[in-house]
């Protein structure tokens, strides 16, 4: 049986309220923001997070 992560990148229908993907999308939040705040000259700041 797949996960629900396998049923969303495979494009299936998926139940988005799964706890891991919750938590997935919370981690992808915290480092999209962390990412966008910095300025364009802190380079190493940047790769860190990448």
């Amino acid at each position: 049986m797949k996960t629900e992560k396998e049923k969303m990148i495979s494009g299936e229908k998926y139940n988005p309220a799964n706890p891991r993907l919750v938590l997935e999308r919370a981690r992808a939040n915290r480092i999209y923001t962390r990412y966008f705040m910095l300025s364009a000259t802190n380079i190493v700041r940047i790769y860190s997070i990448l």
